[in-house]
């Protein structure tokens, strides 16, 4: 999995209390079945859920955009773009419906639950872009989507589903500016995004687990391997098999040096990817190309030029070959430093008595 884990104007008056920013139970109970299915890569039965919504509620905004964050999903999970069309179509369609409320109910005059679905829709089309490496125009609508939220959260802090988006921008984007922190204007907000995050999963009405498979690469990304594991453990005990935990659980292995449990851990992944109808291999070459680091901690030398050999020998489309090609150079690297260690070996067994 290449990682990189993805609302308009309020009223001018004062917004009520917390009631103002409730979400349809009804909607909110389907949409978390969809979601759980997505955790189990049961994209179908996901797909079943958002197209009877669609179908019953054709006008709402809200049941058009859940079916395009199922096509997400999916996308994501198969390292594919083959769903794009839809995904794109169902974002278009919901953005359509949010154009027609506001023209009946006038402009600003969107409440809550909408705005929170229009500056979503700009959020998904960002991450969309960014794994298109579009990177401006993915910079474009993730500035455009993460205003509204916040502005949104200022007037209805109540509103504790907001905290998941606006907790993964603040981390991410500071970890990728990183080395521009010492800077007097530019602020590190890794702490603060954690916490938004970690709150929305105790206090949002979407599933809880969605925040628990962001909050995983964060804490990768902090160095905190330990952490990340024990998270995606508990995950897996609730959606097993699930690879939305099984491959940031296999990272933290191999970062915490346990490189036997790793192996297992991307084997699995690989058994699981062997049933599926739709392979790309993008997936495969990842986890192989992890297993040959798994052997080069473990002294397995010949494992790591056998792995190395199967990951090239993949099948890959020119596309995918291009966006695999940092983790390929690593690849040829390891397994070169293995010949030379090999050979060296070889000459020096032939020299002793």
């Amino acid at each position: 999995m290449l990682v990189l884990p993805g609302i308009a104007i309020l009223l001018t008056q004062a917004l009520p209390g917390p009631a103002a920013c409730a979400l349809d139970p009804e909607l909110t109970a389907a949409v978390n079945r969809g979601i759980e299915y997505c955790i189990l890569q049961d994209f179908d039965s996901a797909l079943e859920i958002m197209d009877s919504l669609v179908a019953a509620e054709p006008e709402r905004p809200e049941t058009w955009f859940y079916r395009a964050t199922v096509h997400a999903y999916r996308m994501t999970d198969e390292e594919s773009f083959r769903w794009e069309e839809e995904f794109l179509g169902d974002l278009d369609s919901s953005g359509a419906r949010l154009e027609c409320w506001e023209d009946r109910a006038g402009r600003g005059e969107l409440p809550p639950e909408l705005q929170f679905i229009q500056g979503s829709i700009h959020s998904w089309k960002a991450y969309h872009l960014g794994r298109r490496e579009r990177w401006l125009a993915a910079i474009r609508s993730g500035w455009a989507g993460i205003r509204v939220l916040e502005d949104l959260f200022d007037r209805c802090p109540d509103f504790a589903d907001l905290k998941l988006g606006i907790g993964n921008f603040r981390y991410w984007k500071s970890a990728k500016m990183e080395h521009f922190i010492w800077l007097p204007f530019v602020r590190d907000e890794r702490a603060e995004g954690i916490r938004l995050v970690e709150e929305a999963r105790r206090e949002g009405v979407f599933s809880p687990w969605v925040g628990a498979s962001n909050l995983s690469w964060m804490y990768l990304d902090l160095g905190e391997a330990e952490r990340a594991a024990a998270l995606c453990r508990e995950a897996l005990d609730v959606f097993p098999g699930s690879r939305l935990f099984l491959f940031p659980l296999a990272e933290a292995l191999l970062e915490k040096g346990d490189s036997a449990a790793a192996d297992s851990c991307f084997r699995l992944i690989l058994d699981s990817l062997s049933g599926e109808a739709y392979n790309n291999h993008v997936n495969e070459f990842i986890c192989l190309e992890k297993l040959s680091r798994a052997a080069e901690e473990q002294g397995r030398f010949e494992d790591v030029l056998d792995l190395g050999r199967q990951a090239l020998e993949l099948p890959l489309s020119s596309e995918n070959r291009s966006r695999l090609h940092e983790r390929e150079q690593r690849l040829l690297k390891r397994m070169a430093q293995t010949e030379r260690l090999s050979d060296r070996g070889t000459g020096d067994s032939s020299l002793s008595p």
